[in-house]
């Protein structure tokens, strides 16, 4: 998809192959649309499924108690990048800086826990949250 949108938009990228700034017009081959099309729905399956099995964990959480306690987590910073780099100290190699992008869209915490407080606020309950620093000390 990347191929066919650089050949048909070639005015809109710099010689280093970086899209120029301001404001494009973009024009897209029929076959391209196709892709795109294709791609959306293949994203949209994968959110239904996940959405599922998330129903079904909730259930099966909720089948084995109604008071849920969970730490207070930002999810999102643990898609951040890491801002030092670091070295291994047995081997020398450079860590990486990436994280768990790309796998916290995948599981979805953050939906979980919503659709457990939903499931929860039907019996007129919710999910008590722990404050870790308030507990640490």
């Amino acid at each position: 998809m990347g191929r066919s949108k650089r050949s048909t938009n070639p005015d809109n990228y710099n010689e280093n192959g970086t899209i120029k700034k301001g404001r494009l017009t973009w024009r897209y081959s029929n076959k391209y649309k196709k892709l795109r099309q294709k791609r959306k729905e293949l994203y949209r399956k994968v959110a239904v499924r996940r959405k599922m099995s998330h129903e079904k964990i909730a259930n099966d959480i909720l089948s084995l108690g109604s008071d849920i306690r969970v730490e207070t987590m930002r999810f999102q910073s643990l898609q951040k990048r890491a801002k030092n780099t670091t070295r291994n100290h047995t081997n020398g190699k450079i860590n990486q800086k990436k994280r768990f992008g790309k796998s916290i869209a995948n599981r979805a915490p953050a939906m979980l826990l919503t659709i457990i407080d939903r499931k929860l606020n039907y019996e007129g309950r919710s999910i008590k949250k722990i404050d870790t620093f308030a507990t640490k000390g």
